[in-house]
């Protein structure tokens, strides 16, 4: 059991705990109260014994007195270092530890290893002999300790080595040139010396290991990896952290900041799919060892092999174990900022915890929520739509606009994009049941408040008057979901569209009418679309057949009468429905017909001529908010009338006595 869940189970019994290390301290609402860590009478020691600050202590009578956790407590009371309170800790919960023990040939009592480590060799060379330590004064001291800026102390808790070796000059016949090479060992948790580590301290490019793969089965360990520096840190010494690095003299520059390292055997890789250079493999070894930390430190490399090592590394650690530091402007690493003579003892305490990119603080959002409650122009964002209503197309927001078949919804979501198009605001249409110059029609006749031009110079003002406003997604079909979301995201950061139509799901071939699964896969491609881009979605989806109860002349489609899953309303921020008054043009039809047959009068004694002036007065149809989730404000009802007839501009407006928009002439 690792020492972060020893820390957990102390802090579920963290009144126990206290009672058995302070037990003259009482219970104080959440906190263990006390004169001092011994016990003297009075209030000023206290320990937090819930909530998400349990474990904390301080004396605020003595500053030196304080600790995050309660096996820091444990180690204060009792006086012993991080890997006794570790072991009387679990000997006090009762944790009973079981792992796989293996004898290796030639060790003396048992060696602790996992399941996941090397078989052991069965050959007889060790490296003992191998290791010669680094001389003072000599060529590769010198460039240790006055180039790279490391300490004499740190030279020899690490062990470091040096070695002259000849190799051959590359591409020479029985040329030799002289190496000064430093050599790292490496050892594992039990202090046996397991591998060697050769550079030259002038040409990087020349190193190697030593047992090489080739010949470790001469060698009585292999050549198994692990971690740089194990010999020089200890439990006891660090209060339960350890810093990880990417490079052995990143390590020991570490230890000199304050901080007992080690280093990633390999260095961070750019890919852990080569088994050969895995940046985890080694923790497979090393597990047990690190066990006894209760915080992982990871002062790895801020470039993008540290970031790839950090996403690999986190979930083998425990992502609340850890800890991350982020290097000032203009440092690598932990060696380069010794070397130009920084101090980060003081930013190294500050590491930050690891936390999840989508956890957050409220503070995070502190701009965002005061914009919400008093926004930059005095009102609140969001495109509003040509008619009083209390709703807007906001951005990050997916609507679905849903209605029976000839119920105006592409005719009015073309409508919108006109009247949007007028305060500069971009939009682009997938209409793949309409050919694009057909949808462009409309949207010429809706911007002219006219329904057609006057002549070919007219129609060109008109069209580019559309050309720095309106995208078409020029297919018409079933397409292909993915192909047009690429094109949407292009369209989004090169032309900065903020208003996307797609019309309709039905004819997205792999969005499948009986498959709720890619349906709602779908609609969460659409709202990650819409947050990431900061635009808006408007998704046009078709309604149910009616039954007989329900005619459709009377009745207008719930937001669970769309067709497919209920993900769709569910998973959409908005849900507006579209409905034709049907039965307007039946009744102007059958009035109109009974006045050129001579009938003044219905059957009822009504005059025709005045039934027939009231139909005309009916709304032409209904545009009905039956979501909206920002506000609440739901639902809503709108009576429409519709410009046609051979004249007709095909706009909606919401008060038949206004005329309809020129917003040409008006822009």
């Amino acid at each position: 059991m690792d020492a972060w869940k020893v820390k957990e189970l102390l802090a579920d019994r963290a009144v126990d705990v206290c009672r058995m290390l302070v037990p003259a301290g009482k219970l104080d609402g959440y906190e263990w109260a006390c004169g001092d860590i011994r016990g003297a009478a009075g209030q000023s020691f206290r320990v937090c014994v819930s909530g998400p600050k349990v474990g904390v202590f301080k004396d605020f009578a003595d500053q030196d007195v304080a600790g995050s956790n309660l096996l820091e407590l444990w180690m204060r009371v009792k006086g012993c270092d991080f890997r006794q309170a570790i072991t009387e800790a679990k000997d006090w919960l009762g944790v009973r530890e079981e792992f796989h023990r293996v004898t290796a040939q030639g060790l003396a009592g048992k060696r602790r290893t996992t399941q996941g480590a090397a078989p052991q060799s069965r050959g007889s060379k060790t490296l003992d002999g191998d290791l010669v330590p680094v001389v003072e004064g000599s060529a590769v001291w010198q460039w240790l300790v006055d180039e790279r800026a490391i300490t004499p102390e740190a030279l020899r808790a690490y062990g470091i080595g040096e070695k002259k070796i000849k190799s051959k000059v590359k591409g020479s016949e029985g040329k030799y040139v002289e190496r000064d090479c430093v050599v790292f060992p490496f050892y594992d948790a039990d202090g046996v010396l397991v591998r060697l580590k050769y550079r030259d301290i002038r040409d990087k490019k020349y190193m190697f290991l030593a047992p090489s793969t080739k010949n470790a089965h001469e060698y009585k360990f292999g050549n198994p990896l692990h971690l740089f520096g194990i010999q020089a840190v200890k439990a006891a010494e660090t209060d339960g952290r350890v810093c990880l690095t990417e490079g052995e003299l990143d390590a020991m520059s570490m230890w000199d900041f304050g901080n007992p390292a080690v280093s990633l055997p390999i260095g961070a890789q750019p890919s852990a799919r080569d088994t050969a250079k895995a940046h985890d493999e080694w923790i497979e070894r090393d597990y047990d060892w690190l066990e006894s930390f209760l915080t992982v430190l990871l002062a790895l490399d801020g470039d993008e092999c540290g970031m790839a090592a950090r996403d690999i590394l986190v979930p083998r650690f425990r992502r609340e174990r850890c800890m991350v530091f982020d290097w000032p402007e203009g440092v690598k690493d932990a060696n380069d900022a010794a070397q130009k003579g920084m101090d980060l003892f003081e930013a190294l305490d500050g590491m930050r915890p690891l936390d999840p990119d989508e956890l957050k603080r409220a503070s995070a959002f502190r701009k965002q929520i005061w914009e919400r409650f008093f926004p930059p122009d005095g009102a609140e964002p969001g495109d509003k739509l040509p008619f009083v209503l209390p709703f807007m197309f906001r951005d990050g927001e997916v609507t679905v606009h849903h209605g029976f078949n000839g119920h105006g919804k592409s005719v009015g979501l073309s409508h919108l994009m006109v009247h949007l198009g007028a305060s500069s605001r971009k939009s682009c249409t997938a209409s793949f049941e309409i050919p694009a110059s057909m949808t462009l029609q409309n949207m010429m006749k809706q911007a002219m408040g006219r329904h057609k031009p006057d002549d070919e110079v007219d129609f060109d003002r008109a069209l580019r008057w559309m050309d720095e406003r309106f995208f078409i997604y020029d297919y018409v079909g079933e397409a292909l979901l993915e192909p047009m979301m690429e094109t949407w995201e292009y369209a989004a950061r090169k032309y900065a569209v903020k208003h996307f139509v797609l019309d309709s799901m039905l004819k997205l071939k792999d969005v499948k009418q009986d498959d709720f699964d890619t349906q709602r896969q779908m609609l969460n491609r659409l709202n990650r679309f819409a947050k990431e881009y900061g635009v808006h979605v408007h998704l046009v989806c078709h309604d149910k057949k009616p039954d007989s109860r329900h005619p459709k002349e009377k009745f207008w489609g719930g937001e669970y009468d769309i067709k497919g899953s209920g993900d769709i309303s569910d998973l959409a921020w908005n849900v507006v429905c579209w409905w034709r008054h049907e039965l307007k043009a039946t009744a102007i039809e059958e009035l109109e017909t009974k006045e050129r047959n001579g009938l003044e009068f219905d059957e009822k004694g009504n005059a025709i001529h005045d039934l027939l002036r009231h139909a005309h007065g009916e709304h032409d149809a209904m545009l009905i908010v039956q979501k909206q989730r920002t506000t609440g404000h739901y639902p809503l009802h709108k009576k429409l009338w519709f410009d046609y007839g051979d004249d007709g501009c095909w706009q909606f407006r919401d008060d038949v006595r206004e005329p309809v928009v020129k917003y040409l002439d008006d822009e």
